[in-house]
């Protein structure tokens, strides 16, 4: 068990990329009792899920009963005691360690989504924010900022896709009950005032109205760095602009059932309004597309 963090509260941020997971993180960050990184921390997912999985697999295929890689060195208790370590000396660059007022620790890396039940393992005491924005919205902010800042998507396609797989991987931090929270970007977008309490209190961490204003309006998108997503106009009239009919159709097939699921959309949203106004060349549209869409959701 790790030292330096054995009296702080761990709160991961978690969700797809594009979804404002960089921007709670902010806000977040701003409360007194809150220690958290200035950029994003891999640790677990790059280092210790890693590692972790590393000594597992070769405890694990031992047939013979002869010590195998590094099991042959250390036992459970040495490896154990070198990952407390391990993180003990990335948390003393991250926290000042001489202040007595950082209660909880904020973590923010979106695919953490992938490792809920590892970092429960590890911090059995964790809190887990789960932060979900519109697919329509990320998947599109996905292929744009790979165009400008090398990272995210090389497809509309592949965006999707992942937009779906890291919530389906995120939700399973709901079987965590009393340590999972859920909340829409949108929602903190239209109202942090009204929203942003109800993440401090599941976190435990004490505020004012005066304070919540505060950071608030400190943290306005307005003001955003350029990993924060865009605000835009209401989803429905962004659909309008961005979305294809083609697209459409191909987000419906990959992860329409998703959104639904979200009560983002309607089960008919992808066709609302050009199947009764073009019935007769919309039904020949869907049906050629077809053959081209199998391809695209193969591996959904």
């Amino acid at each position: 068990m790790s030292q330096i963090l054995s009296d702080k509260q761990m709160v991961f941020i978690i969700g797809s990329p594009r979804s404002g997971t960089t921007w709670l993180q902010k806000i977040l960050g701003n409360h007194p009792s809150v220690g958290t990184a200035e950029s994003e921390i891999t640790l677990v997912h790059k280092y210790l899920r890693p590692l972790h999985d590393a000594w597992t697999q070769e405890k694990g295929t031992n047939a013979m009963g002869i010590p195998h890689g590094l099991p042959a060195v250390w036992n459970d208790g040495e490896f154990n005691a070198f990952t407390a370590d391990f993180i003990d000396r990335v948390y003393q660059k991250v926290l000042d360690v001489e202040s007595n007022n950082v209660t909880h620790v904020v973590e923010k890396y979106p695919q953490n989504a992938f490792d809920v039940h590892f970092i429960k393992e590890l911090f059995p005491n964790a809190k887990l924010i789960h932060l979900i924005r519109d697919g329509r919205k990320v998947a599109l902010s996905l292929v744009n900022v790979r165009k400008t800042a090398g990272f995210g998507s090389d497809s509309l396609p592949r965006a999707i896709k992942y937009w779906k797989k890291s919530i389906k991987a995120a939700r399973e931090g709901r079987k965590y009950t009393g340590d999972f929270f859920e909340i829409r970007y949108e929602d903190l977008l239209e109202d942090g005032e009204k929203h942003l309490p109800t993440v401090l209190d599941f976190c435990g961490l004490p505020h004012t109205e005066r304070q919540v204003r505060e950071w608030v309006e400190a943290n306005s998108i307005r003001n955003k760095p350029v990993s924060f997503p865009t605000s835009g106009d209401t989803v429905k009239e962004d659909l309008k602009k961005e979305y294809s009919p083609t697209e459409k159709l191909i987000f419906n097939k990959i992860a329409g059932d998703m959104l639904v699921e979200l009560n983002y959309a309607g089960p008919d949203w992808w066709h609302e309004g050009a199947a009764s106004k073009y019935s007769h060349q919309f039904r020949w549209f869907v049906k050629s597309l077809s053959n081209r869409l199998k391809r695209v959701v193969a591996d959904k």
